[in-house]
């Protein structure tokens, strides 16, 4: 048996792992404004754009440039991205993926769900009301008043895997999400997640959105446990100061 997120949800996923430029077939690349500290930037350049933001703003550089996009190869069309910092962070692409989510369940949009109670000044309250998605980072779906921790054994599409304080420096935070859980009685549970991220291995070029799994071989034993198809992120996540599984409130 499997569960999935919804059609719009899994279109949004697809659309960042396939951007929708005509002819090509590359995902999209890991952008974290944190190195940039690009203040007041569209969203398309500071890590937080949907896959249409992105083709647009590319779109708006190459026509500035001179640069025929239907002429580039896909792994020139990636470098392209990557060299004028266009991608998605992995808050960002939660985001949009939740946001698909919550409005085909009539829910409503996003922004109306997440809270932000930490935010005092008027003025920022505005700029938040205003940028929502620009003001959303992973701290922000880990806070308790917009989420909430569950078991293991619990775990559905839509729920998030939260790590913070990961690195050498514990000051990193990353988020997955799980887009599918497949469950059969004769074998293990099988947690399918999305992520955007950015490996030392991946080089200067190949990064970005992708998908992996965690297959459950003993629900007593903690996430960490479980066989991770993704060592890398699996080895990041055990650098961490906490790694949880949690739902939103909505």
């Amino acid at each position: 048996m499997k569960q999935s997120l919804s059609q719009s949800a899994l279109q949004t996923i697809q659309n960042y792992l396939q951007l929708p430029f005509s002819g090509h077939n590359i995902n999209c690349p890991y952008f974290n404004n944190r190195r940039v500290r690009l203040r007041g930037g569209l969203r398309a350049l500071i890590g937080k754009g949907s896959p249409k933001n992105i083709v647009e703003e590319i779109t708006i550089i190459s026509l500035r440039e001179k640069i025929d996009l239907n002429k580039l190869t896909d792994q020139e069309l990636k470098k392209f991205l990557i060299n004028n910092k266009i991608g998605i962070d992995c808050s960002g692409l939660v985001y949009h993926i939740l946001d698909a989510e919550m409005k085909a369940q009539n829910k409503g949009s996003l922004h109306k769900i997440l809270k932000r109670p930490w935010f005092k000044n008027p003025i920022r309250k505005l700029l938040v009301k205003l940028r929502p998605i620009e003001n959303t980072g992973v701290g922000t779906f880990n806070h308790p008043v917009n989420s909430e921790e569950i078991n293991l054994k619990d775990v559905q599409p839509g729920d998030m895997i939260i790590i913070m304080g990961a690195g050498t420096k514990q000051d990193y935070n990353h988020i997955l999400l799980v887009h599918e859980v497949e469950s059969v009685i004769v074998t293990p549970p099988i947690i399918h997640y999305t992520h955007s991220f950015q490996y030392p291995t991946d080089g200067q070029y190949n990064h970005g959105v992708r998908q992996e799994s965690i297959t459950i071989t003993d629900l007593n034993k903690s996430l960490l446990e479980q066989n991770w198809s993704e060592p890398q992120i699996k080895d990041y996540a055990k650098t961490a100061k906490e790694i949880k599984i949690k739902r939103l409130k909505n």
